[in-house]
């Protein structure tokens, strides 16, 4: 990767990164860069905060990837044949790239961001609820200068992919359950991207302020990290990290409810976290569906990124 490139892809990374959990929980989350037939993207398994000069990212050739994808969706195994392609298309010598790598690499924009914002799965509910969807839609257009596409639960991975490489213009994509999209054009260098990720920042505080949620500061979300709650799947690294969640999972004292275990690891403790915080700012919160919780935790990349399976197997 070019040294400006590399300058600005670790800026990026760590600014999206340092967001916890509103943003960003465990190794979820994406950026990715095009430079001539090159794909740069944040390594599976990697935190985007611990994303450095030397380290954190893989490279997928793009004529590569783009001759095959087009025809998966002819495979009778689609999905494990979307994970080789990953794998074959990929510099083995850096980073395994993860199973959003699909949608990177079709979106015709430079800067690819991807991250599990949670003001953004909120957003989504909202529209995709027939009483609220016309007041989320108006709301989004007077706030964003920019061509915007919701997206209803999909797979990740091919599916997610392949649906977005139909729709591929949009500059925003929220994400039910899931998170955000952002998409940059060739004329919109890093110091862009990083304005515009501001921009969101307020804009979020504007849609819980305007769509009567509570006020998110800092000490609101100590107070939600310390609440016992549900386990619930409101985001695919939910259903990622499920088993282990399980493991660490204990009754709260007098209570029906959940709390964390000590022995939780910071990647656990941030997806806990975000959940109790979704939770807490709307209790009737859609869940994922049942065939994508049990789809997401069975895709080979992602037992790959928690060390269930070799990564070239």
């Amino acid at each position: 990767m070019r040294k400006d490139l590399n300058e600005s892809f670790v800026r990026i990374c760590q600014f999206i990164g340092r967001a916890v959990p509103m943003w960003n929980q465990g190794a979820g989350g994406n950026v990715s860069v095009k430079d001539n037939e090159h794909l740069w993207i944040k390594a599976s398994g990697r935190r985007l905060d611990a994303v450095s000069a030397t380290q954190g990212f893989a490279c997928v050739r793009l004529p590569e990837f783009h001759k095959c994808f087009s025809e998966l969706k002819k495979s009778a195994n689609t999905e494990a044949d979307y994970s080789q392609l990953i794998r074959s298309s990929s510099d083995s010598s850096l980073g395994r790239p993860s199973m959003e790598t699909g949608f990177h690499a079709v979106l015709p924009g430079r800067w690819v961001l991807h991250f599990h914002s949670l003001a953004a799965i909120l957003m989504a509910e909202f529209y995709f609820d027939e009483s609220k969807s016309q007041k989320m839609k108006s709301w989004l257009k007077e706030k964003l200068n920019k061509s915007f596409e919701f997206i209803q639960n999909h797979m990740p991975g091919w599916s997610l992919s392949h649906t977005l490489s139909l729709h591929p213009h949009a500059s925003v994509y929220i994400l039910q359950n899931h998170g955000l999209i952002l998409q940059f054009q060739d004329s919109e260098d890093a110091e862009k991207v990083l304005e515009f990720l501001k921009f969101w920042q307020t804009l979020e505080k504007e849609f819980f302020k305007d769509f009567g949620l509570s006020t998110v500061t800092d000490e609101w979300l100590q107070n939600v990290q310390k609440q016992p709650g549900h386990l619930r799947y409101l985001f695919p690294d939910a259903a990622v990290y499920a088993s282990q969640l399980k493991s660490v999972l204990q009754k709260a004292p007098g209570d029906s409810r959940f709390q964390l275990s000590n022995q939780a690891s910071l990647d656990l403790r941030e997806i806990w976290w975000a959940t109790r915080v979704l939770e807490t700012l709307y209790p009737q919160i859609s869940e994922l569906d049942a065939n994508i919780v049990n789809h997401v935790a069975s895709l080979p990349t992602e037992k790959a990124r928690l060390g269930v399976v070799r990564a070239d197997s």
